[in-house]
């Protein structure tokens, strides 16, 4: 099984246009994304399997998927017999969740996050104990919230469309976050 933590998009996405980018609820350039995406993947902790939370988001990021997973099946084809390196060459695996979730319920979730995370920075910077917490535009302005939506629904069918080529699983994210981990747990 996969042992190694996640990679999170958003996490790596901090350069300063690209968080000017997400705080208007927009998508970071596809060359950044997929720039700093490899960069990840070609660490020694992902060679057995990662998860990658928040890719692809768009035609292009799935079009580059694709690419990557053809080169992968194509190296493996290449090495896999009479070679020294076949070991090297695991077969990919590529599996695809989309967790879906209405507008109303996102909005709710996103304004209850950016209400605890300023609660927190209060109380932290009241006690001086803790540690302050990111506060994001799309957790405190609805105009950035219905925004960052659109692109989710703007890009839907590209990330249904990966149907086609790798195991996709469509989980239901409007039960309780308990609920929902639940139904990640039974896909994989």
């Amino acid at each position: 099984g996969i042992s190694a933590n996640p990679i999170e998009m958003s996490s790596l996405l901090n350069s300063g246009e690209a968080t000017e980018m997400k705080k208007q609820g927009k998508l970071v350039k596809d060359s950044d994304v997929i720039e700093l995406l490899f960069e990840q993947l070609l660490k020694a902790e992902y060679r057995n399997g990662i998860v990658v939370d928040g890719f692809p988001r768009n035609k292009i990021q799935a079009a580059i998927l694709k690419l990557l997973h053809e080169k992968m099946l194509e190296l493996k084809r290449e090495f896999q017999k009479h070679t020294e390196i076949a070991d090297k060459f695991h077969r990919p695996r590529f599996t695809v969740a989309v967790l879906y979730i209405d507008e109303a319920t996102s909005v709710e979730r996103q304004t209850k996050r950016g209400k605890v995370a300023i609660e927190h920075n209060l109380k932290v910077e009241q006690t001086g104990i803790g540690t302050l917490v990111e506060i994001r535009t799309t957790d405190t302005n609805i105009d950035s919230m219905r925004a960052r939506y659109a692109v989710f629904k703007q890009h839907y069918d590209t990330l249904f469309s990966l149907k086609d080529f790798f195991h996709f699983n469509l989980i239901d994210a409007t039960g309780t976050l308990n609920q929902v981990e639940e139904s990640i747990k039974a896909q994989f």
